[in-house]
């Protein structure tokens, strides 16, 4: 029996419970290494999908590491690009893409002096969404009450 996308994707999900439920820095970091791990290991396997894709960025943008946000982001544009290349549909960004690096730059280090910065990023990911969504380019990354 070989492991497929079900099965790599309720991996990921595991390891999302774990970062949720992380109270120490280490943990999430070990979390992130494997969750990232894991999916590029999908991705050299060509079972990679648009679920994968959204648990590992989830994955970031709950791990209250520093860099959460911009990973979650290189992860998003990661995926934006392997769907321009592939015209896969089984990775095309969703709005549930989006939302979780919005999240990430909302919910980073919330209380630091770096949360206007935060707020502009995330502005900008608002306004590629609606970009993208606006032009027709892609029809699933319509904004929500989330975004």
């Amino acid at each position: 029996i070989e492991a497929n996308s079900i099965t790599w994707n309720t991996l990921l999900r595991c390891l999302l419970k774990e970062v949720k439920e992380a109270r120490d820095k280490s943990v999430s970091e070990e979390k992130v290494e494997d969750a990232e791990s894991i999916i590029a290991n999908m991705e050299d396997l060509g079972i990679v999908n648009t679920i994968s894709y959204n648990t590992v960025i989830s994955i970031l943008s709950k791990s209250k590491l520093p860099d959460a946000a911009e990973k979650s982001e290189v992860w998003l544009n990661r995926m934006i690009d392997q769907f321009a290349k592939t015209g896969n549909e089984n990775i095309q960004p969703d709005t549930c893409s989006f939302n979780s690096v919005i999240h990430a730059y909302a919910n980073t280090n919330r209380f630091s002096a770096g949360a206007p910065q935060r707020a502009k990023m995330a502005e900008r990911v608002v306004k590629r969404m609606e970009k993208v969504f606006q032009s027709g380019e892609n029809d699933q990354v319509k904004p929500d009450v989330v975004s």
